[in-house]
């Protein structure tokens, strides 16, 4: 069956499920709307949405009720009954769990952290996830290695890797001893020691983009050296347009982190192109992101 036949099928459920989430829509009737028996539609649901239908309905039910957090003021128990849990405390330990505070001081708090929340599972997610990624990445042990670049401040909200991919791009030539073939890095610089649950769309950070080098050479004026600390990376294939890499974040982050097993370790994590990423706008590019885990 082509992927979008699988795509719009899965759709159909999901957007049921979203219009009867107060009720929740079991198994069977998802399964039924995407005209497949239960065991294949829960097989497909979770090989392209990387969760279970029933974990996928109760985290965005966790999610309309941090939305009522924030704009009421009701009590916890009836958020908690509302939103299907038999108790506030199993509530609480849910909500803890995908928002990285509990409900209380989530509303205190008030704002959301969207680096733990990902949203209504929409077409163009579905089709990333199958297409343009691998859905499981590859365990790899990295040596210490050195690159040489330029560092800037960034926001997820205002994003300026664009532009400063192409003011590093004119002065390559510029640095000495490059690695052979040369490869390229952007590298995200100490946002594992942020705190993830601190983290949101306007948090500045410090990140690199820079190019692997063999020795310490004379370090062009403006530019920076420094060292990518060695250890266990999980390595993710990202092909196609960089335009896309949003989404792969978010099932990194979103779907593979949350059911790995493995912890987040407080190193770099960084893209490397090298020889096989052919251009912005070439869809046959393939690049690499490496996630530190302990």
């Amino acid at each position: 069956m082509p992927i979008m036949g699988y795509v719009e099928r899965i759709c159909k459920a999901v957007d049921e499920a979203e219009l009867r989430l107060p009720e929740g829509l079991t198994l069977e009737e998802a399964a039924r709307l995407a005209y497949m028996s239960p065991f294949h539609f829960h097989r497909v649901f979770q090989a392209v949405a990387g969760e279970t239908f029933a974990s996928y309905q109760r985290r965005r039910r966790l999610s309309l009720a941090a939305e009522r957090l924030l704009s009421t003021r009701d009590r916890l128990i009836d958020i908690s009954l509302d939103s299907l849990f038999g108790s506030q405390e199993s509530f609480s330990r849910a909500f803890k769990k995908q928002f990285g505070a509990a409900p209380a001081a989530f509303r205190r708090a008030g704002r959301r952290k969207p680096v733990r929340e990902r949203g209504m599972l929409t077409a163009a997610q579905l089709t990333h996830r199958r297409t343009t990624m691998t859905m499981k990445p590859e365990i790899v042990e990295l040596n210490d290695f050195g690159v040489v670049g330029v560092k800037f401040t960034n926001t997820l909200k205002n994003n300026k890797l664009s532009k400063a991919w192409k003011s590093f791009s004119a002065r390559v030539g510029e640095i000495e001893d490059l690695t052979q073939p040369p490869s390229f890095c952007g590298l995200s610089l100490n946002m594992h020691a942020n705190g993830a649950s601190d983290f949101s769309d306007e948090t500045p950070y410090e990140a690199m983009i820079a190019a692997r080098v063999r020795s310490s050479g004379k370090i062009p004026q403006g530019m920076t050296r420094h060292i990518v600390r060695g250890g266990r990376y999980a390595r993710f294939e990202h092909k196609g347009e960089p335009s896309s890499l949003r989404l792969t974040y978010n099932y990194i982050y979103g779907v593979w982190l949350l059911s790995s097993g493995l912890q987040l370790d407080e190193r770099d994590d960084f893209e490397l192109y090298d020889e096989r990423f052919l251009g912005p706008d070439n869809p046959d590019s393939s690049m690499f992101i490496y996630i530190p885990v302990k």
